[in-house]
C-alpha cells in the first residue's frame, strides 16, 4: 500500500489505446460531469420537457449560455477577486 502513496491509479479495460490518452479521457470526463453538476446546481436549470423541437433547443441553448457565462464570471474572479465565488456575486446581483 505504501508503494501507491500519492499515486492514482485508473483502471480499465481499453487495453488498445494509450495510457495518456485514457487520461485525458479521464479528465474530460470529470469536467463533463463537473458542468452538468453546476448546471444542476449552481444555475438550477430544470429537466428540458418540451415537446416541440424548437423549443428544445432554445433551452438547452439557453442553458449551455448560462454555463459559459458562469464559467467567464469564475475565470475573471479569479484574476480580479480571488477568494470571492460565482455564487456570491450572483446572490448579491438577485437581491439588487
Amino acid at each position: 500500500m505504501l508503494l501507491r502513496d500519492g499515486l492514482y491509479l485508473l483502471r480499465t479495460n481499453l487495453t488498445e489505446t494509450e495510457p495518456d490518452i485514457i487520461w485525458q479521457r479521464y479528465i474530460l470526463l470529470t469536467q463533463v460531469e463537473a458542468a452538468f453538476k453546476s448546471l444542476k446546481s449552481d444555475l438550477a436549470v430544470h429537466p428540458v420537457r418540451h415537446q416541440i423541437e424548437h423549443r428544445v433547443e432554445a433551452h438547452i441553448f439557453v442553458a449551455v449560455m448560462g454555463y459559459c457565462l458562469m464559467v467567464t464570471l469564475r475565470q475573471k474572479l479569479r484574476s480580479c477577486a480571488d477568494g470571492l465565488t460565482a455564487q456570491d456575486v450572483l446572490g448579491k446581483l438577485g437581491s439588487i
